[in-house]
């Protein structure tokens, strides 16, 4: 789930976890589901009612959502503010450093060069004006660093330059 971003999987996550409890540890108020997020992004009247909503309307209106269809158009939709998780990126890298010693965010590198680093954890995900990209990297010596990369906006991003400009910077902090 973490090395391919396995949306279907995070979204069982959710459902064994619970939605409250992973709000809480990623510090924001509410956690949509792939699902649920792309369902908002084909029904303006749906999300405009779930932006305006607190959290028990926010509960209430994903609850009317469980059922329907999803659409292809909620894919293509670019970011609307307020649907996202908006995790900032001091929370971010903590999350990062109390799982980068575990294999499974090592085995997709992401932009980084494997080679570089002693050890290497990797998390990025996307959408339509959504690119996210976070390294806990930690060279020979020991000294470690966090990289994240985050854009939200009304248009496609050119992912593989975002890419390759991280990538850049994740070599630069490699060498002494």
């Amino acid at each position: 789930m973490i090395s391919q971003s396995d949306n279907t999987a995070a979204d069982l996550l959710l459902d064994v976890v619970g939605r409250p409890a992973v709000a809480e540890l990623l510090g924001i108020d509410f956690v949509l589901k792939t699902r649920e997020l792309f369902q908002l992004k084909a029904d303006g009247g749906r999300r405009e009612r779930f932006l305006a909503a607190d959290a028990a309307g926010r509960d209430a209106l994903v609850a009317e959502l469980d059922g329907l269809p999803v659409t292809p158009e909620g894919g293509s939709v670019p970011h609307v503010p307020g649907l996202e998780w908006y995790v900032p990126a001091e929370r971010l890298c903590a999350l990062m450093e109390s799982v980068g010693g575990l294999d499974m965010v090592g085995l997709n590198p992401g932009p980084a060069a494997p080679a570089d680093w002693q050890q290497l954890a990797f998390k990025g995900g996307s959408e339509t004006g959504v690119l996210n990209l976070t390294t806990r990297v930690q060279r020979a010596d020991g000294r470690r660093y966090c990289v994240v990369f985050t854009w939200n906006g009304p248009d496609r991003l050119d992912e593989a330059k975002a890419a390759m400009l991280y990538g850049a910077a994740l070599a630069r902090l490699a060498r002494p």
